[in-house]
């Protein structure tokens, strides 16, 4: 093989070291596949294993790629015998049949408290027909509700009429779906009927001081929300307009019908939440 340069910040028995590795997983990959490894299959297997090396990827590959041109020179019986010189463990690793892992993996429960039940929800917009994607999720959260003892929640997410209409025929859908796959909710939420509890909570986080009203232009509170920086305008009291912004929250939508609300004043604004 042949000899190594250096790398910054890396002593050169440090260096030596890991041209050892790369000779070995570059074996290794080169006897199972019959062909010289790519480099970042091989560097990808360095960097997994010794994660400590990743400041150093970009110094890695001219070393990685030298390797790999001595490797293009052997014959499948040298690749065979030099791996087996320097690291037959990884030959019986090959040998080595893996069970496929099957069922859910487990989930930390651990923050769960006597008393309580691990509790797993799914939230469809019900703005058209339930789609594989959504039956995969229903199976999924059901299952684990199963293994836990717990509580499977549909919680259809519908407070946003102006963008994704709800079809009052999807509500039913949805849970003849669940029901037919064998994962029946053991409880149905649509959160548009529990819009005067946000905005009970709502008002409660704001005389809290835990959020505000916020007056700014959408393209401003966008930008802050990104930054994470609070709004200078925003209202750390209600105000006395306060009931006006309420007033496209609750109603009945009708087929053919969209909800729409007009663009709310200043003072009258949805609460956001705001930091500080």
């Amino acid at each position: 093989m042949p000899s190594t340069s250096g790398l910054s910040g890396v002593s050169f028995m440090e260096t030596k070291d890991i041209e050892i590795l790369i000779q070995k997983f570059a074996l290794q990959n080169a006897y199972k596949h019959g062909s010289v490894p790519q480099a970042g299959a091989v560097t990808g297997k360095l960097l997994g294993t010794h994660p400590e090396l990743k400041p150093h990827a970009k110094e890695l590959m001219p070393l990685v790629q030298r390797v790999l041109a001595d490797i293009g020179k052997m014959s499948p019986e040298e690749i065979k015998a030099k791996l087996k010189e320097i690291a037959p463990e990884l030959i019986d690793e090959l040998s080595v049949k893996r069970e496929a892992r099957k069922g859910l993996p487990q989930l930390d429960i651990s923050g769960v408290k006597p008393g309580q039940r691990v509790t797993l929800r799914i939230a469809p917009n019900p703005n058209g027909p339930p789609s594989l994607g959504n039956a995969r999720g229903i199976i999924v959260n059901a299952e684990y509700a199963r293994m836990y003892d717990g509580v499977f929640i549909m919680r259809f997410d519908d407070t946003d009429p102006s963008i994704k209409r709800p079809m009052l025929e999807a509500y039913q859908w949805y849970v003849d779906q669940a029901k037919w796959l064998g994962c029946p909710p053991d409880k149905v939420v649509t959160a548009s009927d529990r819009l005067p509890l946000y905005y009970e909570y709502a008002e409660k986080l704001i005389d809290m001081g835990k959020a505000y009203v916020c007056t700014c232009e959408d393209e401003t509170f966008h930008d802050l929300k990104e930054k994470g920086k609070p709004a200078r305008t925003g209202k750390r009291r209600l105000p006395r307009t306060w009931s006006g912004g309420k007033r496209c929250s609750v109603g009945t939508l009708q087929p053919k019908r969209q909800c729409s609300a007009s663009r709310p004043t200043s003072g009258t604004r949805t609460p956001r939440s705001g930091t500080g």
